[in-house]
Parts: C-alpha cells; structure tokens; sequence
C-alpha cells in the first residue's frame, strides 16, 4: 500500500490491530500429547488457581507407567498426591507437601515416599523457590535473599545456593535460578494466541512460565479475542510468546477455585471443600483410592465428561458460594453448633491467649503488619486484629500468598479462603508480602506461626524427622522467621513437640519472642532462654503447674520470678473464636 490518502494509513494500521500471533487453542489431550514427555521437569503453576485440568490429563496419559518426573510446586497438594501414589514422580521441589484443607497436615503419600526414598525432597520457601523462578526468567545467574540462613535447607540446598559472608551486608544467600522442562497454568481469559489474563492474589506468579525452556500450556475459562486482553490489560500477567498451547477448560481450576475480583464476562465458583475432603479420606489408603482415581479421572474420557459428572447443581452451588457475602449464609447455618458457653477447651484458650501476645507486642513495638501463619496462629492473629482495630491500634493483615489489608470474615478459617478476598486493600503476589512487607527495608512486621515442633532456642520444625517422617516442609514460615521483627509461635505443649533440639530447622528461632502452648505463654528471659512468664488460667498450685509442664517440656525450662496468670477468655472473644472456625478445624 503507498499510502496514497491520510485514510490508507488508518486503514493500513487497523488491518493489524486485532491479530496478534499464531492460533494455538488445542485440545488437552493434544496440548499433553505433544508437550509433555517422559523424565521432564514439569511446573504446576500456582496463582490463586491450580492447573488441576491439565494436571487430571497427565495423569490419564501416563497411568500405569513411570514417566520420571520432577515436580516442581510451590505448594504440592492435591494433583502431586495422586502423581505420587500413581508413581510418576522422581523428585519434588516445593515448599508445602501435604493436605489443606480442612486443617493442614502430613499426607501419607509424601511420608511414605520421603520414608522409601522413591521420590527425593527438595525443600525451599515460599519466598525462595518463588524467587529461584524469576531468576530464571530474568536470566540472572543467582538472586540474593536472607531467608533459609541459620536452616537446615541452607545445608541441604548447597547444591543451588551459596552463601555470601560480607562484613558490609552479612550473610546473604544467592540463589542459582530455576528452569523447568515446561509450565502448567490455569488462567481467567486467554486469546488465541496465548496473551493471558490471571485472578490476583498471584500467589508465586507467572515467572516459571518464562523461566521454563519450554513454556507453558494454558487452560483458561473462556477464550477471547485480542481486543477483550486491552481492555482487561491490568490483568494480564503472560505474553502469547511463552505460551505452547491454549485450552479452553471452564471449571478448570476445580476443586480449588476461581475469583475474578471484579473482572467483567468471567464466572467465579468457590473451592469444593466437600470434593477435597472427600479425596483426602480416599488416598490414605491403596482400596479407598483406587476406586476414586477410577471414578474421577480415568474412567473420564476428557474435562467436558469431568464437568458433566459433578453436575449442574453442585457446579451452581459452587457459583453462588463466591458470592462475596455467602459468608453470611455458610456462617448461619451454625448457628446453633456456635456454643455461647463461658467455658473453653485448651486449643480455643491457647489461641486467645496468643492473640493477647500479638496484641500487647503490636503496641509495644509499634509494628504496622502480621503476618498469619497457618491454623490456630491464623486465628490468634484474626482475633489480635479485631482487638487492635477496636483499640484504635492501626495494623494490616498479611497472608502469604498475596493478601494484604484485610479485615477476616467469619465462616472458615482457611488462610487464603475466597471471603477475604474481597476485603483486600492490596492483592499481589508473595514476593511483595514476604520480600517487602515482611521483609522489606521499611518493613515492621510481626508473626504469627505455628509448628510441628520447637526447641529451647526458638527453631521451629515443619519440615521432617530426617530419615523417619515427612512433615509438610516450610511455607513462608522460614520467609518470615528470617526477617519479621519478632514471631509470636502457637504449639500445643507436649514432648513430641518441645525439643531439645529440633531434628531439623525449618525456621530459625532468632526472632521468636514467645511461644504459647494450651497451659502457659513461654517467653525469653534476661539471658535469653525461654522461661515460663504465666500460666493460663488460675487453677490449681503454680509450683505444681509448672512442674507439670516442665516435664512435658524437652528444654531446661525456668519459672520467671512473679509468674502471672493469663486470665480466662471472655466470652465475646470465644463468640468471634468460634465464628472464625465454626466447623472447628483447629478449635478441637
């Protein structure tokens, strides 16, 4: 074209407008067909939804072989336990083994592969397996981080870190990058070419789609055109260039969920709980899982027959419950089951107790942020929130996968639940919650953790008992025990759990400023061993009290001069207890 009038122009740039890049929408079985191969290291990319489509047809590809694969998984859950049990696994690179839902916890599956030696575990962070991701997309050979320092994953890492020893910055960890074989997402809306729109919070983000040699295969809840991704481009997280296939697969993230957070033509549908609950019960055991593996996978030719199986009424019930006030409706159906007895068991005293903690810290140290952790610390932290708000103390929450100002909401106590999404000042990513607001140079955040296990110096375990069993690993713990100003630790006291010296660090114990157990509040003492500073609740002789948790208690363990007593919930603070855990996953 010469550009013979001023409207040829017009004309000759519009022709190119709307067309962007080769059609790469396939078919799952196409996308797994010719993308996935034997031996890969296969990325599962996680936002705040799993890839667990693309993943239900790997497993149907490759059942009854052993493909050799390397997972990597920010957090290993679900799809890599059946990946697991069916064998396909070599190695897996993650942060978090094991359940989530309704409480997290070990799974037999990765305990039993751990205990084998089938499958070899290589634990980071959240933060730091995040970070080896967007090393290997920027092209960095290494990215520094003070997180795993003082752990027992700075040792057993060595392999993909080294460690820096500066008089002027300290010790400072650098991270080889990472480079998966291929990346495995599931987004909200995608064209035909790959450009890709994703649901915040973005947990890990889409770094490991270009950090992987090969890419990623996308599924997606609708299909769009090029003009739909300009007008939604704030949310498009991934270029076609890094993408090999496009899927349409509505309902793709089942059972997880899908939260468009105000993004217009996009359905949301909340996490099957029931679904979960049902396939956790069904893989503890060898006949329990193969049937359901039958059912729900194998004997289900492709996603549109798996979508048809669960049915237009659970899939409407699963749309209502994203309703951002269904917490409302799902919170009165116990109503009856909330008890408003004054009496309280050990667990809900343990979590008021440690909220008071948090609370009594924020004021004396003018912190801004908590971080919550998992179970009963999420709960103190919660329940220290409200306390503070009604003071006038102003402090945001923070959840590790991108939540941040948020002001929790009854019905369930799962940490990153779709009710508080949309109470959510910010959604990010966990880089920027646990890289900045954590552990930022302005940063002046508390923590709120919990563990399997804790020594006399503050290390925390969640890790493993080397050798013998496999906890769940790291999380963010090790993220925010590296750099909060100080944690606050919730453990049940027992001698399993009170060690002389944990068998492995998951978290360094140099920020934990007291730990709180069902029977006293620990905290450190002038010469910086814990000591015992009160006991919960007025009953009985102090010096008999405390002889009893000495010996349930693994450290050498002192009574503070003046010991105190915590006095006994009142009841408004168990009534918002229980709304947070009305099924009482953690308040058993």
């Amino acid at each position: 074209m010469d550009f013979g009038r001023f409207n040829d122009v017009v004309e000759y740039t519009q022709r190119f407008e709307f067309a962007r890049g080769p059609d790469k929408v396939t078919t799952l079985r196409a996308a797994v067909a010719e993308h996935i191969r034997p031996g890969m290291a296969i990325h599962t990319g996680i936002t705040h939804a799993f890839p667990y489509a693309l993943c239900a047809e790997i497993t149907r590809r490759f059942h009854g072989t052993r493909p050799g694969f390397t997972i990597y998984s920010l957090g290993a859950v679900n799809h890599v336990v059946i990946w697991v049990l069916e064998r396909f696994v070599k190695k897996l690179v993650s942060s978090y083994c094991g359940d989530v839902y309704p409480a997290p916890g070990p799974n037999p599956a990765f305990n039993d592969a751990y205990v084998s030696g089938e499958v070899e575990f290589e634990n980071w962070s959240v933060l730091t397996y995040s970070l080896r991701m967007l090393a290997g997309a920027m092209g960095w050979p290494f990215v520094p981080t003070r997180s795993l320092l003082g752990s027992s994953m700075e040792n057993d890492n060595a392999a993909s870190m080294r460690v820096l020893d500066d008089p002027e910055w300290g010790r400072v960890a650098l991270l080889k990058p990472a480079h998966p074989d291929i990346s495995l997402y599931h987004a909200w809306a995608a064209d035909r070419s790959g450009n890709a729109i994703f649901a915040p919070p973005y947990a890990e983000n889409v770094w490991g789609a270009m950090a992987s040699r090969g890419g990623a295969i996308l599924t997606c809840e609708r299909v769009v055109d090029t003009e739909f991704i300009r007008r939604h481009s704030a949310f498009a997280r991934l270029p076609g260039r890094y993408v090999k296939a496009v899927v349409h697969a509505p309902m793709g993230a089942h059972p997880g969920g899908f939260f468009p957070g105000g993004i217009a033509d996009v359905e949301s549908y909340a996490e099957d709980y029931d679904f979960i609950v049902d396939f956790r019960m069904a893989n503890r055991k060898p006949e329990t899982f193969t049937p359901w593996l039958d059912e729900w996978v194998l004997s289900v030719p492709d996603h549109e027959a798996y979508v048809r199986k669960l049915g237009a009424e659970r899939i409407a019930m699963l749309k209502a419950r994203s309703a951002p006030d269904f917490w409302r409706r799902d919170l009165a159906a116990f109503e009856k089951e909330l008890s408003d007895s004054p009496g309280c068991n050990g667990a809900e005293f343990m979590t008021v107790a440690a909220a008071r903690e948090i609370a009594r810290r924020v004021r004396a140290g003018g912190h801004s942020m908590i971080l919550a952790g998992q179970g009963s610390s999420n709960l103190a932290a919660w329940l220290a929130f409200y306390a503070l708000r009604e003071g006038g103390v102003p402090c945001e929450l923070v959840a590790e996968t991108g939540f941040y100002g948020y002001s929790p909401r009854p019905a369930s106590p799962f940490l990153f639940n779709f009710y508080n999404i949309p109470a959510c000042t910010t959604l990010t990513d966990a880089m920027q919650t646990l890289g900045v607001f954590v552990g930022g140079s302005q940063a002046s955040c508390i923590g709120s953790l919990s563990a399997g296990q804790v020594d006399g110096n503050g290390n925390l375990n969640s890790t493993c008992i080397p050798g013998a069993y496999y906890l769940v690993g790291s999380g963010g713990a090790n993220d925010v025990a590296s750099t909060a100003r100080e944690l606050v630790v919730t453990v049940p006291l027992s001698p399993m759990r009170y060690l002389e010296q944990v068998p492995y660090v998951t978290a360094p114990g140099h920020t934990v400023a007291a730990i709180v157990s069902e029977e006293c509040i620990m905290r450190r003492g002038p010469d910086g061993a814990f000591r015992i500073e009160a006991l919960l609740g007025e009953g009985g002789a102090a010096e008999d009290r405390v002889r009893s948790i000495r010996g349930k208690c693994g450290f050498e363990l002192a009574a503070a001069p003046g010991l105190d007593f915590e006095p006994a919930p009142a009841l408004r603070d168990l009534k918002l207890l229980r709304s947070f855990d009305p099924r009482r996953a953690f308040l058993r």
